[in-house]
């Protein structure tokens, strides 16, 4: 069978460099390149080297420097946008060039690089960028009107702009002189198919290091950022630990607010609740299967501008989600929808206690959990893997018809 057609895709970071992004734009790669699209990847440095088992239509160009070390600063991400648009300039033309939103307002890259080489492009929107600075508290009001004046121009130049929900979509379609570019594609769960005959193994696993036997876990498992709020959750935790039921929780991972979220648990003295650093691949995994019931969280201004990736994951592993934030958003009404779940409202002045309630009656009715842990691989597979690949695929083909 001759090949569809070459795409380009531009992403600061894929593997085997870390970068949830880079991941996910991998197994998006492997898809298209088995429906017979060749693929180009546009990446940083990094370690320089292509991941394992590439499919033999990618191939994996690297710029000649750049390290992933650390968190960038606004400078490095500046300069990583234009290496990367320039180096794409000179490479051959690609029928459709996506971008991906890392580097931030990467969807510049793709309106130039449609004016200049007559590509088709897509954006891919994961995080929705400047506006998230105004949520984070790190927006300056010229600046930040001058940013979201350049975002929306690059917005409107683009042939397809995919978000990952609708609610995302809606923020972004007033902006677009031609709403109909926009698709929505929510992202699949981040889970490698190897772990699909484990979607509901035995809960008191002994060759697993993270499950401990005779207690139900709760975990907590990604980014402590500026988007996620933790009040009501450590409220709540606090309740739970004065119940006589058997639950602890695991907060595992990152970020500026991990020290801050530790600090307030051992001041409230609660006995319940384990830490752990961010891990490597393949103990991750063995974690998000010892959490019976996972938590996820995001601040009510933030809905619609980043999607938590760690509910995707845990409905891919048969678990159950609280979800602390927007009842509006897109992944509240997954989960509401296939009730694979509870969702809390975050300006709910008795949010605390309905994460409480919700937790300790899971805990304690095996008959509802065990019905909302196969909801959850039923919500999982409505966004399946193969229904984005199956939509990105058709989209791409769209763009070469017109």
């Amino acid at each position: 069978m001759s090949q569809k057609g070459h795409i380009l895709v531009i992403n600061r970071v894929f593997p085997p460099d870390t970068g949830a992004s880079g991941l996910r734009l991998m197994e998006l790669c492997q898809g298209l390149a088995q429906k017979n699209w060749r693929i180009t990847v546009l990446t940083n440095k990094g370690r320089n080297v292509s991941p394992p088992n590439l499919h033999a239509n990618i191939r994996v160009a690297r710029l000649p420097f750049g390290s992933l070390e650390g968190k960038p600063s606004v400078l490095q991400y500046f300069f990583w946008l234009w290496a990367l648009f320039f180096r794409a300039l000179f490479m051959g033309r690609a029928d459709v060039t996506l971008t991906v939103t890392d580097p931030p307002m990467s969807a510049l890259i793709t309106a130039f690089l449609r004016f200049f080489k007559g590509t088709r492009t897509v954006h891919w929107v994961h995080d929705l960028y400047p506006e998230l600075l105004t949520v984070t508290g790190r927006s300056i009001p010229v600046v930040q009107n001058m940013l979201e004046g350049i975002a929306h121009w690059a917005l409107c130049r683009q042939d397809r702009i995919v978000a990952i929900g609708q609610d995302m979509a809606d923020i972004i379609r007033p902006s677009l002189s031609v709403p109909g570019k926009i698709v929505v594609i929510p992202n699949w769960p981040d889970v490698q198919s190897a772990l699909l005959d484990k979607k509901k193994p035995v809960r008191h696993d002994s060759q697993n290091p993270y499950v401990l036997e005779g207690m139900f876990t709760v975990l907590y498992s990604g980014n402590f950022g500026m988007v996620h709020e933790f009040g009501p959750i450590i409220d709540a935790i606090n309740i739970v630990g004065r119940s006589p039921h058997p639950i602890r929780f695991i907060f595992a991972g990152d970020g500026p607010k991990f020290t801050e979220v530790r600090d307030r648990i051992d001041a409230l003295m609660l006995n319940n609740v384990h830490f752990i650093r961010a891990q490597p691949r393949d103990k991750f995994i063995d974690m998000l299967l010892a959490g019976d019931l996972h938590m996820a969280t995001l601040v009510p201004e933030a809905a619609g501008l980043v999607a938590p990736s760690k509910i995707n994951s845990a409905l891919g592993l048969g678990r159950p989600c609280i979800y602390l934030g927007s009842p509006k958003s897109s992944q509240a009404k997954l989960i509401r929808d296939y009730k694979a779940g509870a969702v809390i409202d975050g300006m709910d002045p008795k949010a605390k206690f309905l994460i409480a309630e919700a937790i300790i009656n899971y805990a304690v009715n095996e008959d509802e959990f065990a019905e909302a842990q196969t909801n959850a691989i039923h919500a999982a597979e409505s966004i399946s893997f193969d229904k984005a690949v199956k939509a990105f695929d058709e989209l791409c083909l769209g763009l070469l018809r017109e």
